[in-house]
């Protein structure tokens, strides 16, 4: 699932702590071994998220620091998601914001006075609002031109 013998390391470390951490939530009408796989599964999806979003900015970090059209795409790029985020609704912007500074759906759903629920399903269709307005940009004037 992950393809790194380390990161999957690391997540079944992290889901047998979660287990034991969380052992009066298991309820006994499952097998003990099914629970603790879901908790693998869910943990190992969280790393997978976080090294996804982690490797769209790799091009950024990993080229040559003296690129200017690089760095001329870069800034074109970033103006271009700061005008569009400042032109969805102000409930979007906030969840936007939340993520952005990179925090739980908890401390995000607290920061924007929602429910958890109802902060993801914000951040759903703020990011799908946001990536259709780039799109739509884009085929106007597509980057560096």
């Amino acid at each position: 699932m992950l393809k790194n013998h380390d990161d999957a390391e690391d997540c079944v470390q992290e889901a047998l702590l979660l287990a034991f951490a969380r052992m009066d939530q298991f309820a006994g009408t499952g097998s003990f071994e099914s629970w603790v796989h879901t908790i693998l599964t869910n943990q190992c999806r969280l790393v997978y998220r976080r090294h996804r979003q982690d490797q769209m900015f790799d091009y950024f970090d990993t080229a040559a620091p003296d690129n200017p059209e690089r760095d001329l795409i870069q800034a074109d790029l970033l103006g271009k998601v700061r005008r569009e985020i400042a032109k969805v609704p102000r409930v979007w912007r906030s969840v936007l914001a939340a993520t952005a500074d990179g925090l739980s759906c908890h401390d995000g759903a607290n920061r924007c006075g929602l429910t958890v629920g109802a902060f993801k399903s914000r951040v759903v269709r703020a990011r799908r609002a946001l990536r259709r307005r780039i799109l739509q940009h884009e085929k106007k004037k597509p980057l560096g031109k």
